[in-house]
């Protein structure tokens, strides 16, 4: 009994009736809608994640250069990043002060034994660019790399901050974002097919009226009785069309 119950509370959205169109077509678009709004928030957090590693690297950049001033020479050892991810090798965050001909002439800790690619984006207005690289381990790197003169010497200045950490970073923020979009589809769903079953109830009573032989005072036929003869009309509306005007007599 309680199987042919859930049936039947559940019919109106298994045929082709207008609640069930109308469910349909509700969860369908909610479907479509969610998962491009979580793509694009994970799109939006990517970017924003990738905006916030740049300038920590222009920070880094711009502290390098403050201690080369201090200094008067960019081979100093009292040249370093108070951060300890650059003290890591493989880690990812790394960076390196050339001279024009490209020779290393200072290097953090983490970059001992290893090379960096070399960008090959021209610098702009500002002498700097940037790139997404990969370094020799593997881990995919985001480098930003400014050209200075200091004391009429050119000297390149580059560091770079992990991709790898943003990725995981947006992993786990898409799978948060589907849960609680899902959950927040979930509700609408329901809220749909409420309105599937008790909104749209009137019609269904308005339909059953309509083609109930009981809702005429004369005899005649549902709308829907193959039945019924040529030339007979239907129910109610013959009934409407019969029903004489105030202080007339019938036909």
């Amino acid at each position: 009994m309680k199987i042919r119950a859930n049936i039947n509370a559940l019919a109106p959205l298994l045929t082709g009736s207008i609640a069930s169109r109308l469910f349909w077509l509700s969860a369908g678009w909610l479907i479509v809608a969610l998962v491009a709004t979580a793509f694009l928030l994970t799109e939006l957090y990517s970017h924003a994640l990738d905006n916030s590693l740049s300038t920590t690297l222009d920070f880094h950049v711009e502290t390098l250069i403050s201690h080369i001033l201090d200094t008067g020479d960019p081979a100093s050892e009292d040249i370093f990043i108070p951060d300890p991810r650059f003290a890591r090798s493989g880690s990812g965050w790394y960076w390196n002060i050339s001279d024009d001909a490209g020779q290393v002439v200072n290097l953090s800790p983490s970059l001992t034994g290893s090379v960096l690619p070399a960008i090959t984006a021209p610098f702009d207005a500002q002498k700097s660019r940037t790139a997404a690289m990969t370094d020799e381990f593997g881990t995919r790197i985001r480098m930003v790399e400014r050209e200075v003169t200091v004391k009429g010497k050119t000297i390149h200045i580059v560091a770079t901050g992990s991709l790898d950490e943003i990725f995981r970073l947006v992993d786990d923020f898409r799978g948060q974002t589907f849960i609680v979009l899902g959950a927040v589809g979930a509700m609408l769903a329901i809220m749909s097919f409420i309105v599937a079953r008790i909104a749209l109830r009137p019609i269904g009573r308005l339909r059953r009226a309509v083609n109930s032989p009981e809702a005429s005072p004369h005899p005649c036929r549902p709308l829907r009785d193959s039945t019924r003869q040529p030339g007979e009309a239907p129910c109610p509306f013959a009934w409407f069309r019969r029903t004489p005007a105030p202080g007339r007599n019938p036909p």
